[in-house]
């Protein structure tokens, strides 16, 4: 048995193990001035790109380009398709990023006015399967109306998407 800490027989003693820590070596935070001038330019090119609007998989990217020279390449390539000319700088990237942004809900806008309009175009059609008077005159004059309405229709969403994107160039 064991005496325990207050002298009494059977109390288990609390053997305290005194755990080494592990001596871990400090991360290394690298900065611009740690880097060598390859890998500060891969760093401001990527930058740029990423100011542009673009995220890419850089792992996949470099995949086959193993040196930085070749990196560097690429990266201006993929500048150069995004419409970045000249001297790089910050302010060409935001623009460029501004232009894809309105790009992208210009199309979604178009994308949106497709589906109303194939919607609308649906509803005619199951509208036009159903039974309608024999008489050819009423078809012809029913045919006359539906055309001009597709044509408002199709001016009153060119309108709105007008002025939306008016309103949005203006808050700009």
């Amino acid at each position: 048995m064991r005496i325990g800490p207050n002298g009494n027989y059977g109390e288990k003693t609390s053997i305290k193990k005194t755990k080494e820590k592990a001596v871990t070596k400090p991360k290394q935070t690298k900065s611009t001035g740690d880097l060598s001038k390859d890998e500060a330019t891969i760093k401001r090119l990527k930058s740029f790109v990423l100011a542009c609007g673009v995220r890419k998989p850089w792992a996949k990217v470099f995949k086959d380009y193993p040196h930085p020279s070749q990196q560097i390449k690429k990266l201006k390539e993929i500048l150069a398709e995004l419409g970045m000319t000249g001297r790089l700088s910050m302010e060409q990237a935001k623009r460029i990023k501004a232009q894809r942004e309105l790009a992208q809900e210009l199309e979604d806008v178009r994308s949106f006015e497709q589906s109303v309009l194939s919607r609308s175009s649906r509803s005619r059609t199951t509208s036009a399967a159903r039974p309608v008077k024999s008489e050819e005159s009423e078809d012809e004059e029913s045919d006359e109306e539906v055309q001009p309405r597709r044509k408002q229709a199709k001016n009153k969403a060119l309108q709105s998407i007008n002025a939306f994107l008016e309103d949005q160039s203006d808050e700009d």
